[in-house]
């Protein structure tokens, strides 16, 4: 693994904004690793490497403008990508999220950026889905300004509480069952 400290912080911003605006921008952003890459901006602000006003500031206008720019694909080509061979085989889902996007612009545009592979496609769908402009845009920077909270804020939190983190082999492996155990009830109560 690379050490980030031989590494210059603004560098690695700039990076994680790039990914940020391309995860946002395309239909195929989901294989961005541009969530990992703000969480650890956000432990570089809390380390005290990088402003967490700038750091957040950039990575919200880049998620903003991502968005923004899949809108402007999804309303320009939004019917060659809908009716696209790979996803040809699933038009009646792919039908049915259009018109979910269409009827619900705000939960959808603010819902979508919790999941990477939504948060690159719902802006294309709603312009494919002829969303209004005016409103994309309110749901657009409200939903990015919310999500550089959630993944830069927490990153810095991270980034704050890290060093002072004392963790033993017997705390990780009480985490680690605690979460095994979790993991599979919750996975055995939607079987049933």
């Amino acid at each position: 693994m690379p050490d980030l400290h031989a590494l210059d912080p603004a560098v690695l911003l700039g990076v994680a904004a790039v990914l940020v605006l391309v995860q946002c921008s395309l239909v195929v952003g989901f294989l961005v690793p541009a969530g990992k890459a703000s969480v650890l901006a956000g432990v570089l602000a809390g380390a005290g490497q990088l402003d967490l006003v700038l750091t957040y500031l950039s990575l919200a206008a880049a998620a903003i403008a991502g968005a923004g720019v899949g809108f402007l694909l999804g309303r320009r080509h939004g019917t060659a990508l809908v009716e696209h061979r790979l996803l040809a085989r699933h038009g009646d889902r792919v039908e049915r999220a259009r018109d979910l996007v269409h009827r619900r612009a705000g939960f959808s545009l603010l819902a979508g950026r919790s999941v990477a592979v939504l948060r690159a496609t719902t802006p294309a769908l709603a312009g494919a889905a002829g969303v209004g402009v005016r409103r994309f845009v309110v749901f657009n920077v409200l939903g990015g300004l919310l999500w550089a909270a959630v993944f830069v804020g927490s990153g810095f939190l991270g980034g704050r509480l890290l060093p002072d983190l004392q963790v033993t082999p017997a705390a990780a492996l009480v985490v680690g069952v605690v979460a095994l155990a979790l993991t599979g009830f919750a996975l055995s109560r939607r079987t049933t």
